[in-house]
């Protein structure tokens, strides 16, 4: 490099990168070239033709559309200019770019390509479908492609996995097969791909009801690709197959595909099921938990509904189980936040009711330990829920003595309503009369006390009717009656 001259150095280069052609050194070829390029020399359009096809092969994709894009417009018009088109557009498609190569394709017509480019130019058109989830036309376009030349698409990395994606779209179930095979065998090196078209082909034997062969797969994708999508969903399909009989084995395998996979549809997959096996396993609360995690993370998944509802039976589940083991104040706790749940369910009304009993019974409890202090809280709390009617009122009757005189227009409203609706099994009729007859008295209430007097005086002590009617003859001498 130090004594030959310029024109000697291209020449030694150019010898280098004929040595590299023939040897398939590709390092060697991209050095030769790039050194050549750099000395001032413009390649033959066939080397670099030859170097944009070695970029893309070792898939540097933005070097491609680089030098691609400059190499375009010199050969723009000519022949040559079919071959770079290609493989440019391959390599935006890879990209995600595939606006641009709308607008690309575009200014090729199929009927006026060269035969030799045509394949080349529909496999585009079928590899942007592809990208635009049209999988007839993809599926159309691409098989046309290899039936004009099966060299070009067997040897393209992505066009054989799509065309095979496409027909399992179409649900050509045994093309899939023969096509995703074919690519994973020509193209190992496509690990994602492969990964996902060996699930794909497990799938097929699943939704076949061919077991065996399923099981195969999916093991020999999670061995083979476990770093991948595919293997991912393969692992989850495994512990399914364990989902009923081993719950705790599934278990397990679904929570460490969990810490190893962060794709979301891997997660969405694996989390429902888990969730699922929790609840197979009878581990309630793990299921319960898994389950809100489930609709937070997913709440447009196609598992959504099937989620909630597991859940709002589980929920529904954990209030009987408090209900049953006496756990009254928690089965209270429970309904109330059951209630603000599912508001409009028809499950809701079994669990208001089973907390209308669980209230009853804390309030027999503290009645029986007479503790107002309880009473009162409760009475505040859960008014709603307490059954006025319950053993012929006289559960009412204790929570209006413990909330008067604090709050003494609930207590006399319940007290009233006692008189009124239950009065004639109520079992403690002298001691309701004399609670009421006192209050009317303290707050001048005439015509209560007077309808007192007349209809119940029976059950009136005497030192109260004695006030009561001297409460009624004051007011009448009053209102000079």
């Amino acid at each position: 490099y130090k004594v030959l001259s310029k024109d000697d150095l291209i020449k030694y280069e150019k010898f280098l990168l004929d040595c590299a052609d023939k040897n398939k050194d590709f390092d060697l070829f991209l050095e030769a070239s790039n050194y050549i390029q750099s000395l001032g020399y413009n390649l033959d359009p066939a080397i670099k033709i030859k170097k944009i096809n070695l970029l893309y092969r070792l898939k540097r994709y933005r070097d491609v559309v680089t030098e691609g894009g400059i190499l375009l417009s010199e050969l723009k018009g000519k022949p040559e200019e079919y071959p770079v088109a290609i493989t440019l557009m391959d390599a935006l498609l890879t990209l995600g770019e595939k606006d641009r190569v709308t607008n690309m394709i575009r200014s090729y017509d199929l009927l006026k390509v060269p035969e030799k480019y045509r394949a080349g130019i529909i496999k585009i058109y079928g590899k942007l479908y592809y990208n635009s989830d049209l999988y007839f036309a993809s599926y159309i376009y691409l098989k046309k492609a290899m039936g004009l030349d099966p060299y070009l698409i067997k040897m393209d990395n992505l066009a054989l996995f799509q065309l095979g994606l496409s027909a399992y779209k179409l649900k050509k179930y045994d093309e899939a097969i023969k096509y995703l095979l074919l690519a994973v065998n020509l193209h190992p090196d496509m690990i994602e791909e492969s990964g996902e078209a060996l699930y794909i082909i497990g799938t097929i034997h699943k939704d076949r009801g061919e077991m065996d062969k399923a099981l195969w797969i999916f093991n020999q994708t999670a061995m083979l690709f476990p770093n991948t999508k595919g293997g991912a969903l393969s692992k989850i399909n495994l512990a399914l197959h364990k989902k009923k009989d081993k719950p705790s084995e599934a278990i397990r395998e679904l929570q460490a595909i969990l810490s190893l996979y962060s794709y979301p549809d891997v997660r969405e997959l694996a989390l429902y099921n888990l969730a699922e096996c929790y609840e197979l396993a009878n581990k309630d609360e793990d299921a319960m938990r898994t389950y809100r995690q489930f609709l937070s993370e997913f709440p447009k998944s196609s598992f959504y509904k099937n989620a909630y509802d597991a859940l709002k039976r589980l929920e529904y589940k954990s209030i009987e189980k408090a209900y049953n083991e006496n756990r009254l104040e928690e089965t209270v706790v429970k309904v109330s936040n059951f209630l603000k749940e599912y508001k409009d369910d028809p499950l809701t009304k079994d669990a208001y009711d089973l907390a209308k009993r669980a209230i009853n019974k804390i309030l027999e409890n503290n009645i029986a330990q007479k503790n107002c202090t309880m009473i009162s809280k409760i009475w505040g709390e859960y008014k709603s829920m307490i059954d006025i009617n319950a053993k012929d009122g006289t559960l009412a009757f204790e929570i209006a003595k413990c909330i008067y005189p604090s709050n003494s227009t609930e207590a006399i409203t319940i007290a009233e309503y006692i008189l009124t609706k239950l009065f004639k099994q109520f079992p403690k009729k002298e001691e309701l009369i004399n609670f009421l007859a006192k209050d009317y008295i303290a707050n001048s209430k005439y015509q209560n006390i007077e309808n007192l007097t007349m209809n119940y005086n029976e059950f009136m002590d005497k030192n109260i009717l004695n006030d009561a009617i001297y409460k009624l003859v004051n007011w009448s001498y009053i209102n000079k009656n």
